[in-house]
């Protein structure tokens, strides 16, 4: 299963025991078969690089065809398929949108602020 997913390679999560170094072939809703190497591994999650970088309208097309747990099924075998020949980073994290909730909440808070100050000021000179 296919845990996470960047222009550079993935995040592959499996029983079966690969070692760094090994290629591997996965094929992508949007990309086809393509080739990645094992590059480190902990326990069932192995981080792959592809030997040619997908475009990010790859990895967004593929993401959205994603079952809602943003893992995507349907990891090919890993050897190489028939008639194919084929002679920067897997840790790529999604954007954070809290920090720009936060910014947007804090304006608004002082838009507020400002117009009380405001307020109470036009009260007094009145």
């Amino acid at each position: 299963m296919i845990r996470d997913l960047s222009e550079y390679g993935l995040l592959l999560e499996t029983a079966v025991g690969l070692a760094l170094g090994e290629r591997l072939y996965v094929e992508l809703p949007e990309a086809g078969i393509r080739a990645a190497v094992v590059v480190w591994s902990r326990g069932n999650l192995f981080g792959c690089e592809f030997q040619v970088p997908l475009t990010k309208k790859i990895v967004s097309a593929t993401l959205l065809r994603a079952p809602s747990e943003r893992s995507i099924d349907g990891v090919a075998d890993l050897s190489p398929p028939d008639g194919l020949l084929e002679s920067g980073d897997p840790y790529e994290t999604e954007t954070d949108n809290s920090a720009l909730l936060v910014l947007i909440i804090s304006l608004v808070v002082l838009l507020l602020a400002t117009l009380l100050f405001l307020s109470a000021l036009l009260a007094s000179v009145r």
